[in-house]
């Protein structure tokens, strides 16, 4: 009965202390297990949903890496046609495009001189070649319709004549007679059908023409001149912008770099970091490029290109120390001697013709000119 009875007071006791010090805990870690459990699902579910992104993440990578290939091919089509241009001007032959050097990178503009655009213009409306071209073409229309309207205006010739004529007859034998006159002939046209009118007009329209291409080419060229003009000037400040663009992608790349050794970045931004610096640095090379393109542009509307201007440019490029330039030979001056004639003509007192005499080394040529074998011979000079 004892035993029993201390059996049930133990029981008790163990209970008791169970549900007084152990349950809230048990109840505590029961919560927490699963809140731990519901935050697990949660990141599960997370990811399940970036599974569609990721997939059109590497779509997109796989698309942009088709159009870059896409890219180098037309970018080795351009090197071959641009490699293949350069050897026909140069006369050189190239093995491959990697054989002309780049451009420096210690890469500075030139201050442009003279400053003032005003100067470059005089300069070039009284150099460039095409407006020169323009200016000649519209002066022979300016002598054409001077000649054509000069068709309505008298001339005065001065005339001589000589004959000589024997004459048999049954009364007389060998009869001689000699007649000669001198004088001046004075002509005034009065209608020649409208030809001299219809010339006079196409000659004007033809000088009118001349006149609007002479203003349509200065237009132009002026154009283009302050088109490059403003190229060179803002050149300075847009290889200095890109310069400093470059400087930041480069450091964007190494920072990238770090990130992904820390975890907190993946490898796709290290290659999107590598795109934006070798982009930074194409247009830089680009700038450059194009600013002594705008600064040849320039000197070649202005009309005083030269080949010290080419000399310059070529300055800034690395040099090849094992190229050696082509001699050019000058060509020799022709030289005379002092006691001989370049040509000769020899006119007989009555020649069938007469004869152009050039000595043998310049290649000899007869050039006849004709003359008439009758009895009068007619000889008109206009006075002009």
């Amino acid at each position: 009965m004892f035993h029993s009875l201390s059996r049930w007071v133990m029981a008790l006791v163990v209970v008791a202390g169970l549900s007084g010090c152990g349950y809230n805990d048990f109840q505590k870690l029961d919560e927490e297990t699963r809140a731990a459990w519901s935050e697990v699902l949660n990141q599960y579910q997370r990811r399940a949903d970036l599974v569609p992104n990721l997939v059109a993440t590497v779509k997109g990578e796989a698309s942009f890496e088709q159009d870059t290939l896409t890219q180098v091919i037309e970018a080795r089509d351009v090197i071959e046609n641009n490699k293949r241009k350069l050897e026909a001007i140069a006369g050189v032959s190239l093995q491959s495009a990697a054989e002309v050097k780049p451009i420096l990178k210690r890469f500075q503009v030139m201050p442009l001189q003279p400053r003032a655009f005003e100067v470059w213009k005089e300069m070039a409306l009284a150099g460039s070649p095409e407006i020169l071209a323009s200016q000649h073409n519209e002066e022979v229309a300016h002598q054409d319709l001077q000649r054509s309207v000069a068709g309505n205006f008298p001339t005065v010739s001065a005339v001589a004549t000589w004959g000589q004529q024997n004459s048999y007859y049954i009364s007389t034998i060998n009869q001689n007679a000699v007649t000669s006159t001198a004088g001046i002939q004075a002509s005034w046209p009065i209608f020649s059908g409208g030809q001299v009118t219809g010339q006079i007009s196409q000659s004007r329209a033809n000088y009118e023409k001349a006149q609007a291409q002479t203003d349509e080419a200065r237009s132009r060229v002026i154009t283009e001149l302050r088109k490059q003009y403003d190229a060179v000037l803002s050149s300075e400040q847009k290889v200095a912008a890109l310069n400093r663009a470059v400087e930041s992608a480069m450091e964007l790349k190494k920072a990238m770099r770090q990130s992904v050794k820390g975890g907190e970045r993946i490898n796709l931004d290290v290659l999107m970091a590598d795109r934006q610096a070798a982009n930074a640095q194409k247009d830089l090379a680009q700038a450059k490029y194009n600013y002594l393109l705008s600064y040849l542009r320039l000197k070649q509307q202005a009309g005083n290109l030269s080949s010290q201007d080419l000399e310059t440019v070529a300055t800034y490029f690395e040099r090849d120390k094992s190229f050696v330039p082509p001699a050019v030979v000058p060509a020799k001056p022709l030289a005379l001697k002092a006691s001989e004639p370049i040509a000769q003509v020899s006119v007989l007192a009555n020649p069938p013709s007469a004869v152009l005499e050039i000595p043998p080394r310049f290649k000899p040529q007869e050039v006849p000119v004709s003359a008439t074998d009758s009895t009068t011979n007619l000889v008109t000079a206009p006075l002009e």
